[in-house]
């Protein structure tokens, strides 16, 4: 926040930023309501991290013209305001580079054009970006990849052809071969969301949620079992109510992942939440019972004496429940 404070002392007002975690497409919506360009700046380590493309392309996927400034090595938007004044942050404003061509720099500046194999691999990896332009788009660029390569335009125009038809054969294969995945991860869609949307719940202090709706048997993914055992902690405790802040901090290696949490509930009417809250709680205790049931059929297979009887006593007793 360091660096939206000294931009808005030099004069530079209309700064916003992420604070560390992952853009979400509904920030980049509030985005759009205000403005319809945005210049996004990163040092140059981050130029080149996936997480900073996927949050370009967001940003892009909302209807944003998305330009990119890339900042002096070592030097972050403080720096610059600091030792370049605000007239040298807009220098790096009006040297802002389109998103589509930033990315084709950015990817010849991963190889070395002086050799045969750099250019190649070069020109390879432009392929995917090329493919998602409009043919417009995709003639220009493909005359800035020849122009960085040494390739002539047909040639990459031909390898964006085969790619192309690659691509779409793949995908009919994929159509076929993976119909009873695409069910399975449906359904994996389907559990993830209600367990976002169990936990969102208890995370904003729903008037529904009742203490010990749940237990952490309901929940596999690492990220939402981190969050339950922050949130039982702080209810044993009698402790303040869970901060979304906080929650960043338990699960570093995922933050998407916390941010879907967070924003759970907010896709939901209110007067739909309740009713939503009962039906994913149902499912995810049956969930639960039929998982359990599967691990101690598993069990009884080798179970012998005292720890068989329990077995069939607890089997006993789900099957009851159904």
């Amino acid at each position: 926040y360091m660096d939206v404070i000294s931009l808005y002392q030099a004069g530079i007002h209309n700064a916003v930023a992420s604070m560390g975690t992952s853009l979400t497409t509904e920030q980049c919506s509030e985005i759009k309501r205000y403005v319809s360009e945005v210049y996004v700046c990163f040092d140059g380590d981050a130029a080149g991290q996936g997480a900073t493309w996927r949050s370009l392309d967001m940003l892009k996927a909302t209807g944003l013209e998305v330009r990119v400034m890339s900042l002096p090595d070592g030097m972050d938007p403080d720096d610059v305001v600091n030792k370049l004044g605000a007239e040298g942050f807009r220098d790096l404003m009006k040297a802002a580079l389109p998103l589509t061509e930033f990315k084709i720099r950015s990817l010849a500046a991963r190889q070395n054009l002086n050799t045969l194999h750099g250019k190649e691999k070069f020109a390879l990896s432009t392929l995917p970006v090329l493919e998602a332009l409009d043919p417009i788009g995709r003639e220009t660029h493909i005359a800035l990849v020849s122009e960085l390569s040494g390739l002539s335009k047909d040639s990459i125009s031909n390898s964006l052809g085969d790619y192309r038809s690659d691509k779409a054969v793949q995908s009919r294969k994929v159509e076929v071969q993976d119909a009873e995945t695409a069910v399975k991860e449906n359904i994996n869609s389907a559990n993830l969301n209600m367990c976002r949307f169990v936990l969102s719940s208890v995370i904003e202090g729903k008037p529904y949620v009742r203490v010990g709706d749940f237990d952490e048997g309901y929940f596999t993914h690492p990220v939402h079992r981190a969050i339950y055992a922050y949130i039982a902690e702080r209810i044993d405790k009698k402790d303040r109510p869970p901060l979304k802040g906080d929650l960043f901090d338990i699960a570093p290696e995922d933050p998407d992942e916390v941010n879907a949490v967070i924003s759970a509930t907010d896709a939901l009417p209110q007067d739909k939440q309740a009713e939503y809250y009962a039906a994913c709680l149902a499912r995810m205790r049956e969930k639960s019972r039929k998982e359990r049931i599967t691990e101690i059929t598993g069990k009884l297979k080798t179970a012998e004496g005292e720890s068989k009887s329990r077995l069939e006593q607890e089997l006993l007793e789900l099957l009851k429940k159904h």
